[in-house]
């Protein structure tokens, strides 16, 4: 388990204010919900050590549960969403990470809700699939560059570009990145 890594609950668990497993309960979290480490505890009940993790919550809230029982599989999935394992692609040349519908909408690191979109103006993301990287953010600008799968970028600016007066706008995010070795180019815009 990694401090700040995103990880998918399996099953339903127990959210409760301490690390005590006696402590108040605040909710339970449903299969397919995600989660936030901060910190890890280690609980005895019975003889037996719980693994216990401090966590926030996708609505926001901070509390405690169990990820780990002896002779049990974890209670949470092992792939961090936020790691580059997360982007590599499965056998049919998919990201490895499925989207699962969430209960209910995500607060943001800065505590706003997200609304239709989940950018964030300095929120760090992983790149799913190799993406044109271009120098200004319409669709027609020239291209300087291609990210790689997996790639974590960080949103700089994000605009909403018309490219036909009869069509929706398309959603264009500024990122910045670590440039790999040989290339001098560290932003640019991308499409969502």
């Amino acid at each position: 388990w990694e401090f700040g890594g995103r990880y998918r609950i399996l099953d339903k668990l127990v959210l409760r204010v301490g690390v005590e497993l006696e402590s108040e309960t605040m909710h339970e979290l449903q299969r397919n919900e995600e989660v936030l480490i901060l910190e890890l505890g280690l609980v005895l009940r019975s003889a037996e050590p719980r693994l216990r993790a401090r966590v926030r919550t996708d609505t926001g809230e901070l509390g405690w549960l169990t990820i780990e029982v002896p002779s049990s599989p974890p209670l949470l999935d092992s792939l961090n969403l936020l790691s580059q394992a997360a982007a590599r692609p499965s056998l049919f040349g998919k990201p490895s990470i499925k989207r699962h519908a969430r209960p209910s909408r995500r607060i943001t690191a800065s505590g706003a809700t997200e609304d239709e979109e989940a950018w964030e103006v300095g929120g760090k993301y992983r790149v799913l699939m190799k993406t044109s990287l271009r120098k200004e953010a319409e669709l027609n600008s020239p291209i300087v560059g291609l990210l790689r799968l997996g790639t974590l970028v960080t949103v700089e600016e994000i605009r909403k570009v018309q490219w036909h007066p009869e069509m929706e706008g398309s959603l264009r995010l500024k990122v910045a990145f670590e440039p790999p070795p040989g290339t001098s180019c560290r932003s640019g815009w991308i499409s969502s």
